[in-house]
């Protein structure tokens, strides 16, 4: 039989214009129904080509969830590992150990769906026609990882199976090994990377989930490198974005009553599964390892608790970044499931100098394109996964209508827009 191969071209970019680049985020579902019912990942994919046909892109970036992997459990050896009802149950799970029979097993795993998820239809003609640069989130490895208790990540079992993710996330979306990571550019000991796309623009791709605990979402010395690297930026640039997979502004949603709310207006369903399997909210309250989360906590954002001091420092560096380089900072962010943005900005300290003020007053100190500290979050919808349900959308809007003050109350932040309905690449 005679075979045919097919050909495909990409576009480089001249090296005295701007970039056309794409973002996108959560390629993927927890639930075949959905899938189904979707039409699959490829839909909005052959949308992107489309758009690639009109006017070529010079660059994809996967903000996380690019794939999931969630049925990692699923297998002879794994399957339920992560069901845990009991105390016994999840000390047993603890004290298992990592069998060579349970590597291959979660190495066979990674490797077929990898293979099968990237064989999609008009996702693997875009990844054979627009260069592609990624960072990871959870499902990347499996749903909620990173956001577990320490004894449970620390365990042989889970270890192991973080280290098959790792393995062939470098080797599909980054083309490189864990040998080769720092040669191939990246730093701080996990995946981050600094890249310049054209003259004015820089690309700072955080990686969020390979040194996450309950208590931090990246090292502390990966702050230092960062701060480091983007003060060597070259004089040309003007904007620098930073990836994130979870937004770093974010409402901090009222749960309680949330889930009072969905719960009547979805009939038959489980609220909380709801939030933490539908709308990659967060991990509410969890049957996952026999380990529920607290109900008002977030772990998984970085409005979390433990997790705000973090973030403070993060928008600290970056706004002395902004101040020091002349150069606009914006974030870039998926993992939610709904589009949308915020804007961080100096607030008017002379009219308005204390938290204890009408929050609806406060005032920005100036115009934006006047104010060094002006930072848009831009959130992207799910490109392969379904949106949540209405009423979350209504309860994240409302919780953003105020502006928030923070970093000393020099700074506050509001949300600007919320958008559900189909996912759509107008969203990259």
């Amino acid at each position: 039989h005679a075979s045919t191969t097919a050909a495909y071209t990409f576009h480089v970019p001249s090296a005295h214009k701007p970039w056309h680049w794409a973002f996108t985020s959560c390629n993927g579902t927890t639930d075949d129904a959905v899938a189904v019912k979707s039409g699959g990942i490829s839909v909005m994919w052959r949308d992107v080509l489309a758009r690639h046909k009109a006017s070529p892109l010079h660059l994809a970036v996967g903000g996380g969830d690019q794939i999931y992997n969630d049925a990692v459990f699923s297998g002879p050896l794994l399957g339920s590992f992560d069901k845990a009802s009991t105390d016994a149950e999840t000390a047993e799970r603890l004290a298992a150990p990592l069998t060579e029979a349970m590597r291959r097993e979660m190495e066979q795993y990674y490797l077929a769906h990898y293979c099968l998820h990237f064989a999609e239809d008009a996702f693997s003609a875009a990844l054979a026609s627009v260069p592609q640069l990624s960072t990871w989130d959870d499902h990347d490895i499996f749903d909620g990882y990173g956001s577990y208790s320490d004894q449970l990540q620390a365990s042989p079992v889970i270890r192991g199976v973080f280290g098959a993710a790792k393995a062939f996330y470098l080797l599909f979306q980054c083309h490189t090994t864990e040998a080769r990571m720092q040669d191939d550019g990246m730093f701080g000991g996990s995946t981050n990377q600094l890249v310049q796309l054209g003259g004015d623009t820089a690309l700072l791709l955080l990686d969020t989930r390979m040194q996450r605990t309950l208590n931090q979402v990246v090292a502390p010395p990966v702050y230092d490198k960062m701060s480091e690297l983007l003060s060597a930026l070259p004089p040309s640039t003007s904007h620098v974005v930073v990836v994130t997979g979870v937004p770093v502004l974010y409402p901090k949603l009222p749960v309680e009553k949330l889930l009072s709310t969905i719960g009547s207006f979805v009939a038959g369903t489980n609220p909380i599964a709801i939030l933490s399997q539908k709308t990659g909210l967060a991990q509410l309250v969890n049957s996952r390892f026999g380990q529920p989360e607290i109900l008002d906590d977030l772990a998984d954002h970085w409005n979390a608790r433990s997790h705000q001091d973090e973030r403070d420092r993060l928008l600290r560096m970056l706004l002395k970044v902004a101040s020091d380089q002349r150069v606009r900072v914006s974030l870039l962010a998926g993992d939610v499931h709904v589009a949308g943005c915020a804007s961080l900005f100096t607030v008017d300290t002379n009219t308005h100098p204390g938290i204890d003020q009408d929050i609806v007053r406060l005032q920005a100190a100036c115009p934006a394109n006047e104010d060094v500290g002006y930072v848009m979050q831009v959130i992207a919808s799910a490109i392969g996964n379904e949106p949540p349900p209405s009423a979350v959308v209504k309860a994240l809007e409302a919780a953003g209508v105020l502006p928030v003050q923070m970093l000393d109350k020099s700074m506050a932040w509001k949300c600007e827009q919320v958008r559900s309905g189909p996912a759509s690449s107008e969203d990259t």
